[in-house]
């Protein structure tokens, strides 16, 4: 837990929070009027000033436990490389493309198309996402049939995506237009 004393109370009105994992870094702002908590799981929690900025870009050591850590480790390994219709890799990928070879790289099969992922794989609340998990976009997020992106759960609000054309593999913060409210557990 992470409590407020002295004049941290000016700064911030959480007396108390509760991690859902051990606390892995303590980032202070560059003015100093506010801080970012970061969790093991790449969770950021803001407070102060902080509130309103950007989080900060951090790097830190993790352990794969999961399947869906090494499909996502794979996943991030692809950073950089273009984003083509149709691609599968190596050399460039569509978002249905990367998050089935992800998962093929590790072993475990998933359909090619982004909305057949979603109907073939357990579904979890995006509040329960983990490392691997996909998460979608549709033009009516209630209707499957309209499925139109795939995308990996990185952590800490965060995916791996292989956005559109013009684009490479990149990651990026969760959420927009059209999110669907369930994510799929490929290898659950």
């Amino acid at each position: 837990q992470v409590f407020a004393s002295g004049d941290a109370r000016r700064y911030g009105q959480v007396l108390s929070t509760t991690l859902g994992q051990p606390l892995q870094a303590l980032v202070p702002t560059t003015d100093g009027l506010g801080y970012w908590l970061v969790a093991h799981d790449g969770d950021v929690y803001a407070f102060g000033d902080a509130t309103a900025a950007a989080p900060p870009v951090l790097a830190f050591v993790h352990q794969d436990l999961t399947t869906g850590d090494r499909a996502l480790d794979w996943a991030m390994a692809q950073l950089g490389k273009p984003y083509r219709w149709g691609g599968a890799g190596p050399g460039a990928f569509d978002c249905s493309g990367l998050t089935m070879m992800s998962w093929w790289a590790v072993g475990v099969g998933i359909p090619r198309v982004a909305a057949d992922q979603f109907q073939s794989d357990p579904h979890v609340p995006l509040s329960r996402l983990l490392a691997g998990d996909l998460v979608f976009w549709a033009t009516k997020p209630a209707e499957a049939s309209t499925i139109y992106h795939v995308a990996m759960y990185v952590g800490g609000g965060r995916i791996v995506q292989a956005p559109y054309p013009g684009q490479v593999v990149s990651t990026t913060w969760i959420g927009g237009t059209g999110l669907v409210a369930q994510a799929a557990a490929p290898g659950a």
